[in-house]
């Protein structure tokens, strides 16, 4: 039991560390920030696209750190997503209107929930996104 909980803490860090790090990636480094109403709405779309996909390879990671059942340090990263999103709103300290800032949120849920599913197929995140892009 101690060790099953040991592990769903390391996937859970190591899930949340690569979907932050690929995300601050995206958005400050290839993008130079990502604002509401300044960022052009093309590199916006490409942004939020990009910022769903790690949230897949970080549900892809924790699911491969955890093993079997695979979504229990998904559903916990889901949860830490859905929560700093309310603290932030709630603490004013998020630029854009709130149903912009939970609609970001909720793609990175369904993009942590996919990259789970995505594993359990048995197939790397970058063939799976190929097979279905085709």
């Amino acid at each position: 039991m101690v060790k099953r909980i040991g592990m769903c803490l390391l996937a859970l860090v190591a899930g949340y560390a690569v979907m932050f790090l690929l995300i601050t990636i995206v958005q400050e480094g290839v993008f130079g920030g990502v604002v509401y109403g300044e960022t052009p709405l093309t590199q916006l779309v490409l942004a939020g696209v990009l910022t769903m996909f790690s949230a897949v390879v970080g549900g892809w990671v924790a699911a491969r750190v955890f093993g079997k059942p695979y979504f229990p340090p998904a559903l916990i990263m889901c949860a830490l997503v859905l929560l700093e999103t309310v603290y932030m709103t709630l603490a004013g300290r998020l630029p854009g209107p709130v149903w912009f800032d939970f609609a970001a949120s909720s793609s990175l849920v369904v993009g942590i929930i996919l990259g789970v599913i995505l594993f359990k197929r048995g197939m790397p995140v970058s063939k799976q996104v190929v097979e279905a892009s085709a």
